[in-house]
């Protein structure tokens, strides 16, 4: 008996398995949250996955933290020097103070060559300075990018090119983790041509 071609139509799609609307809550937003961390990993979207929102990321991490485990995550993969990054740390116990520590990854320091450790800084659950302003377990706040060396104004911005540990440490104990990336955008990265007069 001869073998019937796959119909595209209904070829099984990890992705679309994830996103179906037959797939609710936590497994959903685990999916999700995997998605994501595939594009945090590697630099790319996952096949068929889009670009997440800040709050859709938080909405996720929040359903992934609600199975157990607390999460952080970032608004997007990579930033450019000086830009503001986006942080969502979700399942840690409501009015927590999350401690937040960004160091450049010893293995990829980026163009200064200095494994740098920035100014880590705390934001406790629902107060001042949690960007979603409910006591919740869930904590959002914002981190900017160095866009110089050592705060000099001048230099090779110090995480550039670099990658960046982000832990997150509650006041009881919950850590979690995750990377980005500092680069330069493309636009900025490109070769430029000087032309000469003959």
């Amino acid at each position: 008996m001869a073998k019937q071609p796959m119909n595209r139509k209904h070829k099984f799609s990890f992705v679309n398995l994830l996103r179906s609307p037959q797939n609710p809550g936590v497994f959903r937003g685990w999916g999700e949250a995997m998605l994501r961390s595939e594009t945090a990993f590697n630099g790319m979207p996952a096949e068929g996955s889009d670009a997440l929102s800040a709050a859709e990321a938080a909405k996720e991490s929040s359903e992934l933290a609600s199975a157990g485990a607390p999460t952080v995550v970032t608004d997007q993969p990579d930033y450019s020097p000086g830009e503001q990054v986006l942080i969502t740390a979700s399942g840690f116990q409501p009015g927590d103070t999350i401690s937040f520590a960004i160091a450049d990854d010893p293995s990829d320091p980026g163009d200064d060559g200095d494994a740098d450790v920035y100014a880590p800084f705390s934001v406790t659950d629902g107060g001042i300075g949690d960007l979603d302003g409910e006591v919740n377990g869930t904590v959002v706040a914002s981190w900017q990018v160095p866009s110089d060396d050592d705060g000099s104004g001048l230099g090779v911005p110090d995480a550039l090119n670099a990658t960046l540990n982000l832990t997150a440490t509650g006041s009881s104990g919950a850590v979690a983790t995750v990377t980005f990336t500092d680069s330069l955008p493309a636009a900025a990265t490109s070769t430029s041509t000087t032309l000469s007069k003959r």
